[in-house]
């Protein structure tokens, strides 16, 4: 997950298991990680880059993680080093300092007045104009951290684009507002304490849901990661705007519920589409965690065989694609003709 989010070419990584525990366990890893990663970002003229501001509370748990890394050269390895937990502790508060630096520059940038002239365009926001501009400059500061520390050039444009994100997840026809204002606040004040990353289980209120949809659908997002338990998360999201990267936990016997899981991104419009415009080789990568010498391997043998019925079954395809390049041309027609076809007369 870790290379992908992090690598040369970032993109952003769906994850799907049934078990909370691990689940929870693994979103709090990739947050405490992702500080790692960001101080491991190349300093700007020399000083220390922004990093999320719970990160100062978190030190101890930063610190451990630092040490598993180094342990594992599987992993996705620092460039920076620490000797000790004062020096790491010391990098994370000078980090945190220039987050309120990055906090004061962002409220110059994106004055009171610049930000009035915006609000022109939506009377129905008049009266939350103070709790309108706070959030808005909070969101752009956590997109930016997640990028480096890199604020967008059209700083006004990039508001308008959140603005209208928050719009329409946040939309409230019940209490007759455009935004429902209480969520909105509570879900800001959910993301200072957070990362790259969140969970999203059966406890998560439909209202978050809304709002973790628009964010991890915005490419330029700080949300780089959505770990989502299975049953709350494979119906009813489309969050295939920026993500064409499926993990897989905990397989289910039932090959239609991995279908479902990776329908979230593979759908009209997605990202995968676009890139598979340009070139065809491009496809949804689907990677599936299975812990060798466990029941787990068992269930996945079983799904495994399962999904090639459903895909003969839908398809026709009753060979993979590596064993159907093995087959003589004049075999081919003949596999074909004795596919079965479930397609309508």
């Amino acid at each position: 997950i870790e290379g992908i989010i992090w690598g040369v070419q970032p993109e952003k990584v769906l994850v799907f298991g049934n078990f909370n525990s691990p689940l929870k366990a693994l979103n709090q890893v990739l947050n405490l990680r992702a500080v790692l990663r960001l101080l491991d970002k190349k300093k700007r003229g020399g000083k220390e880059p922004a990093i999320f501001p719970w990160a100062k509370g978190k030190t101890a748990e930063i610190f451990r993680e630092y040490k598993s890394l180094r342990k594992s050269p599987e992993c996705l390895q620092l460039k920076r080093s620490y000797t000790s937990f004062t020096q790491i502790a010391q990098a994370i508060k000078r980090g945190c300092g220039r987050y309120k630096y990055e906090q004061a520059f962002l409220r110059k940038k994106l004055s009171a007045s610049s930000f009035d002239r915006l609000l022109e365009n939506y009377p129905g926001l008049a009266g939350h104009e103070y709790k309108v501009i706070e959030i808005i400059r909070s969101r752009i500061l956590t997109d930016a951290i997640s990028r480096g520390g890199i604020l967008p050039k059209d700083v006004l444009g990039n508001a308008n684009s959140i603005l209208q994100e928050y719009l329409d997840s946040c939309h409230d026809e019940e209490a007759g507002e455009s935004i429902n204002w209480k969520f909105l606040e509570e879900e800001h004040a959910e993301t200072r304490e957070r990362g790259i990353s969140r969970f999203l289980y059966g406890g998560t209120r439909s209202s978050t849901r809304n709002i973790l949809q628009g964010q991890f659908n915005k490419k330029a997002s700080f949300l780089k990661a959505l770990v989502a338990q299975s049953r709350v998360g494979r119906e009813g999201l489309n969050l295939h705007k920026a993500c064409r990267t499926v993990v897989l936990f905990h397989s289910d016997w039932n090959p239609g519920v991995m279908e479902q899981q990776i329908g979230r991104v593979d759908r009209i419009c997605s990202y995968w589409e676009q890139l598979a415009t340009e070139d065809p080789k491009e496809k949804i990568n689907v990677r599936m965690v299975v812990f060798d010498g466990t029941y787990d391997l068992f269930q996945f043998n079983v799904l495994q065989a399962r999904h090639k019925t459903l895909k003969a079954h839908l398809f026709r395809e009753l060979l993979p694609p590596e064993v159907w390049e093995e087959v003589p041309e004049r075999l081919r027609s003949k596999i074909i003709a004795a596919a079965p076809d479930f397609s309508p007369p």
